[in-house]
Parts: C-alpha cells; sequence; structure tokens
C-alpha cells in the first residue's frame, strides 16, 4: 500500500509548486531524503515529476534514483498546499522544510526520523 505525499517548494513570487510522490511518504522516509538533498534537486524533482506524471518513488535522494511514472497526468502538479495526500513537504526559500501531515498538522524535521 501507498504512503503519498507531495514534495514542493515556495517560489520567489510566493506561490508553492509541488508535485506528486506515490510510494514511502512518511517523513521517515521521503522526509529524512529530502533533507540530503539540494534545492537545487528538488526544484529538479519536482520540474521533472510535474512534465513526467509525478513520483513512483523518491528513491536514496540521488536524482539517478528518482523513478517517474512517465506518463502524462495533469494532477501531478500541484499549486496548493495541502495537496490532500498523507503528506505534503514545503521547502521554504529559507532553505527550510515544512511537512504537513493529512489535517494541516506541522510535523517539525527534527522529528522526522522518529516519525
Amino acid at each position: 500500500m501507498a504512503t503519498r505525499s507531495v514534495i514542493g517548494y515556495i517560489r520567489e513570487d510566493g506561490s508553492y509548486l509541488g508535485t506528486y510522490c506515490h510510494y514511502d511518504g512518511y517523513p521517515s522516509s521521503v522526509g529524512v531524503t529530502l533533507l540530503q538533498m539540494s534545492p537545487e534537486d528538488i526544484k529538479i524533482i519536482v520540474l521533472q515529476g510535474i512534465v513526467k506524471g509525478g513520483l513512483r518513488s523518491l528513491g536514496k535522494g540521488s536524482l539517478n534514483d528518482v523513478e517517474y511514472f512517465n506518463e502524462v497526468w495533469s494532477e501531478a502538479r500541484r499549486d496548493t498546499i495541502p495537496g490532500g495526500e498523507e503528506y505534503t513537504y514545503i521547502l521554504g526559500l529559507d532553505g527550510n522544510w515544512t511537512c504537513l501531515n493529512r489535517q494541516g498538522n506541522d510535523i517539525p524535521p527534527d522529528t522526522w526520523p522518529l516519525s
């Protein structure tokens, strides 16, 4: 069974841009992996996810490990927070992460490995 998430970032104009991720959306999995990635890589993954129909899985945090669906799916792009999945990850302009669960509760990054 999938634990769905949305991975995204705040753009310079203050808007949110994200993409769907199907598997391992828990903070202890996707969250920890995101903490190890550069903001530039996150932006590449999000943009590629939008074009390639979302992420099947994030893998181990390398751009080469990301698995995309490689299909057209207009709903892979997310412009609202939260996205409706179990977790929504938001990279802020300051480089800090926020994670919201489906109920909109914030899950601080320092608790992600423990989730």
